[in-house]
C-alpha cells in the first residue's frame, strides 16, 4: 500500500473542514469502519478493536504489526471508500510515536 502525509481538507461550514481522496482529489469520502490499536510500549501484541456494519470484535492478542499505524504504540485506522475512484482500500491513519501524533493516509494506487 503506498503511504501519504498530505491530508488536504477544505473549509465546509462553521469548524469544519471536508476531506479529499489522496487518490483521485474527490470529497465525497464514505467511512466504513474504524479500528483502534491498544498496544503498550514496545509491546509484540496489542488489543485490537474494530467497529464495522454495527458490529465491535475484540482481539485482545493481536499481534502488533504493520496493520497498526505506530510500531511502538497505540494507532487508529478509519477505513473509507470514494465515489471518485471506487472501493479499493483506503485508510486514514493516525499513530503515537514518541510522544508526537502522527497521520497520514494508506492506499493502494488506482
Amino acid at each position: 500500500m503506498k503511504t501519504s502525509d498530505e491530508i488536504r481538507t477544505r473549509p465546509y461550514g462553521e469548524g469544519v473542514a471536508e476531506l479529499y481522496c489522496p487518490r483521485c482529489g474527490v470529497a465525497n469520502l464514505h467511512h466504513t469502519g474504524v479500528t483502534l490499536y491498544d498496544c503498550g510500549e514496545d509491546s509484540p501484541t496489542v488489543i485490537k478493536t474494530s467497529v464495522l456494519n454495527g458490529k465491535v470484535t475484540v482481539d485482545p492478542g493481536a499481534p502488533n504489526s504493520k496493520e497498526n499505524p505506530s510500531s511502538r504504540r497505540d494507532g487508529l485506522v478509519i477505513d473509507f471508500w470514494c465515489e471518485g475512484c471506487g472501493d479499493a482500500p483506503l485508510q486514514l491513519c493516525i499513530a503515537q510515536h514518541k510522544g508526537s501524533t502522527e497521520i497520514g493516509w494508506r492506499y493502494e494506487p488506482i
